[in-house]
């Protein structure tokens, strides 16, 4: 890059254009003395100024997980493996990788198959939903006609993709055939055969298509395929049985293999040959995208296979059991026979570079674990997940797949069958993570069962035996952990759900007390979310119906409960919209902020056990039903604040961003409008140095770059911009970063002339680029200028950006 390195290797580099000036006549000295002092500008930019950040303002990032594939095409110089979410791109060469998601090249989510159409250069991707990508190497195509198709109810289920040429595709479809031109992106017709369709394909110019009830085919030439009247059932009459079913067809050396009733036959067009069975097993697929021919079989629930290798009718190989666990689809390398890439339900990518080789090897990638969420938490610059969940009954759904982390873009994970510390322990259902503000150990909960401690490799488990936690009521052998916070003095605050005595803390001196809720708060043992709040008030979550939310003092002293007091909100009380609280946040002005199924409630004073405190509806002018109460009609899972204290709506239909009263909306992102996986959002976290925006969703984890940040209380050294500089093809925004909380901040020219004045969100401002009349800024260095709000210091240079056109 062209501004990066360190102090020297930029001088270095200015030194080399400044003996490099033309000395040509044309060149006069005061352009070349005004080059010099132009250049001399550069090294006056802070490092961190030119580093390049991950994101832009504005810029989405998935995090989705690369674990394992579920199906597997190639062109001559890539293989594409598909997983449930996205699709990635591995050369063949130097395995090099790129990866496909909604939020780069693809549609959706919920991946159902993959083909390459090597005659064209295209690769299809078949979603779940009916929707079809076209990758083309100008860009992507979205086909929605199969989705939007009124007269099939139910799924949409592409099962099969056969490749005609560089145009013509054949679809087999739960609902029938359809041939797709895509090239001219359209449908040339679709059969409606009230059969589901397993595999299609073409042999001895006829189209076949395998059914459950049998094989069918047609002529190419069949002027109305779409009739399914005229196809031909292949019967005793034409060799096969009265009553079979099939599920995959393929053409090796000039016949027609495919299964029936679990057995591989072969088909020549006139006699039906036995070519392989395996009893017990089931034909998962076909494939001869290479020259011979690869059978992969399953024994369904028992989740193993084999895969049989094909290099002529007589004779084939059993490749290594090693590649496979339960497979999906296999290839042959079309430019090197006998390299196979398997696409498998066991972890990792696989490949044999022989088919002969007894040992498979495998290609793993950084990501998360799974695309599983339920909360978020970040410490320290690191991200923690925590994945499990519960039903709408509030029951476990019994996940196995623990607590991932995100450090220095790395993923990692814990849970009962990747690490030591949490081996084979009853670990399922984590729901809540919490991060020691000194000493940096981690706190995981477990719904079935405990909490966790993780200090590096240790891990200490802790449930009744060892703790002042309680075994739920009606479950005894269970320790329900479902909330934690860390309050001001560093004890760790824990939500025992359904326990006799549902609050826990563990203090920083390594000591347990437990709390029962009864008298004020009639004994609501139910607790899932626990906040923390300014004033040492513990807040928690009820999943009761009767009750919405509790808070609790423990008083002036934790081991003296005679100063105790607990008191349930409840809707109809101080104006919560109903019992059915989903999240609580606290912003930074102290309020407590609510979210429920029917919209977002909001606290009016500070001590809650003071008889004037309340809780009530906020107003906006953006919903006018039921008289303009905040998101009145959506169900909002998560509260989230950012560093401009404007909160953030997570809810079941998408996320909600509303200024700092709350009355102004000022985005909603959904999964039509933006790169979110699902309208379902589960959880909303901030980095505060960053201000990106951790977002889970029920299809997975993503970020966006947003406008604000966490300020501090004077302009920080080390401010800087970004982009910088500010290159000419560059047309997004310009973020100031690293300013006092609300500063105000002038960017002007050289010569002090005022540019544009804004504000910062937080610790950030943000720059269009523009001038007040909306001319865009020409070639030069701008200076920023910062004043904090919290001292009276004149305008500060903080940072320079220098603008190339």
């Amino acid at each position: 890059m062209l501004f990066d390195g360190s102090f020297g290797e930029r001088w270095m580099f200015l030194d080399f254009l400044l003996k490099n000036l033309k000395t040509s006549i044309s060149l006069r000295e005061e352009v070349k003395d005004f080059m010099r002092y132009f250049l001399l500008l550069l090294l006056m930019i802070p490092l961190s100024a030119l580093a390049q950040n991950d994101l832009a303002i504005g810029q989405w990032k998935s995090h989705l997980p690369y674990r394992k594939a579920i199906d597997v095409t190639q062109s001559q110089e890539k293989i594409y493996y598909a997983t449930e979410w996205s699709v990635l791109a591995l050369d063949k060469i130097d395995f090099s990788v790129e990866f496909f998601s909604k939020v780069n090249g693809l549609s959706n989510v919920g991946v159902e198959r993959i083909k390459y159409n090597r005659f064209s250069d295209i690769l299809i991707v078949v979603y779940t939903n009916g929707v079809i990508d076209l990758l083309k190497p100008e860009g992507t195509v979205v086909l929605n006609a199969i989705k939007n198709f009124n007269n099939i109810l139910g799924q949409k289920n592409i099962n099969d993709v056969y490749i005609e040429n560089g145009s013509d595709i054949y679809l087999a479809a739960s609902y029938g055939i359809s041939k797709l031109n895509i090239e001219a992106e359209e449908f040339a017709f679709t059969t409606f055969t009230g059969a589901e369709i397993n595999s299609i394909t073409v042999f001895q110019e006829e189209l076949y298509a395998a059914t459950n009830e049998g094989v069918y085919k047609t002529s190419l030439k069949n002027p109305f395929p779409e009739d399914f009247s005229t196809w031909d059932f292949l019967d005793n009459s034409f060799g096969f049985p009265v009553d079979y079913s099939s599920q995959n067809l393929a053409v090796f050396q000039e016949e027609l293999y495919l299964d029936v009733n679990d057995t591989l036959f072969r088909y020549d067009g006139n006699e039906l040959a036995f070519a392989y069975q395996e009893e017990e097993y089931q034909l998962a697929y076909l494939s001869t995208e290479g020259n011979n021919l690869i059978a992969g079989w399953t024994r369904g629930r028992q989740q193993e296979g084999r895969i049989l290798y094909f290099q002529d009718k007589q004779e084939f190989t059993e490749l290594s059991r090693s590649c496979l666990f339960n497979p999906f689809f296999a290839v042959e390398d079309s430019e090197k026979d006998g390299f196979i890439w398997f696409a498998d339900q066991a972890r990792g990518f696989k490949y044999l570079e022989n088919f002969q080789d007894s040992q498979c090897k495998n290609i793993s990638f950084n990501s998360p674990f799974s695309h599983h969420v339920k909360e978020i938490e970040i410490a320290d610059e690191t991200v923690w997940i925590a994945s499990g969940n519960l039903n709408p009954t509030f029951s476990p759904l019994f996940r196995s797949d623990g607590i991932f982390r995100f450090q220095e873009r790395q993923w990692s994970e814990f849970n009962r069958n990747t690490d030591g510390g949490l081996k084979g322990k009853d670990a399922w259902d984590f729901m809540d993570i919490a991060v020691h503000p000194d000493n940096g150990k981690v706190y995981a909960a477990a719904f079935i069962e405990g909490l966790y401690e993780i200090e590096g490799e240790e891990v200490t488990f802790y449930d009744d035996s060892n703790s002042s936690l309680n075994n739920a009521v009606g479950d005894p052998t269970r320790t329900r952990v479902s909330g934690l916070a860390f309050d001001q003095d560093n004890n760790l605050w824990i939500s025992n759900y359904s326990a006799e005595r549902p609050i826990s803390v563990l203090t920083n001196e390594g000591n347990w007390r437990s709390f029962s809720v009864a008298g004020g708060c009639r004994n609501e043992t139910n607790l899932l979310q626990v906040l923390v709040d300014n004033f040492g008030y513990k807040w928690f979550v009820s999943s009761s119906n009767s009750a919405g939310l509790l808070v609790y003092d423990t008083g002036a002293n934790i081991e003296d409960t005679s100063d105790d007091r607990c008191r349930l909100f409840v809707t109809g009380d101080c104006q919560l919209p109903t019992n059915k609280v989903n999240a609580i946040a606290q912003d930074k002005d102290g309020s407590i902020w609510v979210g429920t199924s029917a919209g977002v409630a909001v606290s009016q004073g500070f001590d809650p056990f003071d008889d004037n405190f309340c809780f009530f509806l906020p107003k906006t002018d953006q919903d006018e039903t039921n008289l303009g109460l905040l998101l009145s009609t959506e169900d909002v899972k998560t509260v989230a604040v950012d560093g401009a204290n404007r909160k953030w709506f997570g809810t079941s239909n998408g996320v909600f961003l509303q200024s700092e009263d709350g009355t102004e909306q000022l985005a909603h992102f959904t999964a039509t409008n933006s790169p979110l996986f699902d309208n379902n959002i589960l959880d909303i976290e901030i980095e505060p140095k960053t201000g990106e925006v951790y977002i889970g969703t029920a299809k997975g984890l993503l970020s966006l770059r947003a406008e604000a940040n966490e300020g501090s209380v004077v302009n920080n050294r080390n401010a800087y911009a970004f982009p910088n500089p500010v290159r000419p093809e560059y047309t997004g925004t310009i973020a100031i970063t690293g300013l006092a909380e609300n500063a105000n901040v002038k960017i002007t020219d050289i010569h002090g002339q005022l540019f544009f004045e804004t504000k910062a969100l937080g610790g950030q401002a943000i720059w269009d680029g523009n001038d007040y009349n909306g001319q865009r800024a020409s070639s030069g260095v701008y200076l920023v200028f910062s004043t904090s709000t919290n001292n009276f210091n004149p305008d500060a240079l903080v940072t320079k950006i220098l603008v190339m056109r």
